[in-house]
């Protein structure tokens, strides 16, 4: 499907992996609906495409390397507990990234994963075994403060010590504002009570 004019692509059922650069350099492809049945997303296969929202199935245990790699319009990426390795360059270059959680499932985040990468923060879940060279390399935000958050004597917590790189620690949970994460005092109260179940606040959450 190279430099096609695809905008939208609807999986059916029964597909089990997407081939090497089979959606590569798609630019007006905006829209993938992935099959419950996908397991394998392989090497460049939606690189430099046109997506600005992905949804990974559980069924996927493996997006390979440059998967994703600079799909610059690519803003919300939602990866499902299953997945347990991410390749080698899968989503550098991704420059305007809003939300982005990883998985407790994941093990494997290959080297430069998410190298130039823009995203506020990102959250370490404790399973991770491997973090290749360079896989955070100037991972970027827009109010230049990025964080990184991982379990203390985690492999993640040693990976950032190794590479110089300042991390904040904590339980790795991540979580999705929506509805009902507000609730008020009484009727008649201004005052609002944040729900037990929120994790992190972005910067300007609640502005104006």
């Amino acid at each position: 499907f190279y430099c096609s004019g695809l905008e939208e692509v609807v999986f059916q059922e029964g597909i089990k992996q997407i081939w090497d650069g089979a959606f590569k350099d798609c630019k007006k492809l905006e829209r993938v609906v992935m099959p419950k049945t996908l397991e394998t997303i392989r090497k460049s296969a939606f690189q430099n495409s046109g997506l600005k929202k992905i949804e990974i199935p559980d069924s996927v245990k493996t997006i390979g390397d440059s998967a994703f790699f600079y799909c610059k319009y690519l803003e919300e990426v939602y990866l499902s507990e299953g997945l347990e390795k991410i390749g080698d360059g899968a989503f550098s270059m991704c420059d305007s990234i809003r939300y982005l959680n990883l998985p407790n499932s994941l093990k494997h985040i290959g080297a430069a994963a998410f190298s130039d990468t823009f995203c506020d923060e990102i959250i370490v879940p404790n399973n991770i075994q491997e973090i290749g060279n360079n896989a955070f390399l100037n991972c970027h935000c827009e109010y230049n403060q990025f964080e990184f958050f991982c379990k203390k004597n985690s492999v993640a917590a040693k990976y950032f010590e190794s590479e110089k790189i300042e991390y904040k620690t904590k339980e790795c949970k991540t979580g999705l504002l929506r509805k009902n994460i507000l609730y008020k005092l009484n009727e008649d109260s201004s005052c609002y009570e944040i729900s037990t179940e929120i994790t992190s606040i972005a910067n300007n959450a609640c502005k104006n």
